[in-house]
């Protein structure tokens, strides 16, 4: 389903409850977000934020559960890593990258894996699946397989 401020409220009330405080602004704003993030659909959303939990991270970086828009966006940062901060609107702005990677930080210390997540990348753009996900061409066992054999190679001709 694409993304819309609707469609955005209807998938973020369902999977982390329903907030009456948000206004409709922002899932107006929100949604522009996502899509300048690379979003198109509310799947690639869930695969995105997939197996982060909202309130363990929302407790780990400001100590007590915030609003609906406010764990979401943590998700984001946690499962897209540098990515989410690159491209996010604020990206030319200093004090947020600042902010971000200290949150990063926090999410790290507190044992929270920081995905990778990338629209960029051609095989999410089609299939949706990260490029550290195992269907992802470059997990195959082809991708990695001729580098390690030259090197492996070399090392063993080095000690003949």
């Amino acid at each position: 389903m694409e993304i819309t401020p609707d469609s955005l409220k209807a998938y973020l009330d369902k999977t982390l409850g329903s907030d009456g405080r948000i206004s409709e602004w922002q899932y107006d704003w929100t949604a522009k977000l996502l899509k300048r993030l690379g979003f198109r659909t509310l799947n690639q959303l869930a695969q995105c934020v997939s197996g982060y939990d909202d309130d363990r991270i929302s407790r780990v970086v400001w100590r007590t559960r915030q609003g609906q828009v406010a764990r979401f966006e943590l998700m984001l940062l946690a499962g897209m890593g540098q990515n989410y901060i690159r491209r996010h609107a604020y990206a030319g702005n200093e004090w947020f990258a600042r902010q971000q990677g200290e949150i990063l930080e926090k999410l790290e210390a507190a044992g929270i894996a920081i995905g990778k997540y990338d629209l960029n990348d051609a095989h999410t753009w089609i299939t949706g699946d990260p490029p550290d996900s195992p269907s992802h061409p470059l997990q195959s066992s082809f991708a990695a397989g001729p580098a390690d054999e030259i090197s492996e190679g070399r090392e063993s001709e080095t000690k003949q």
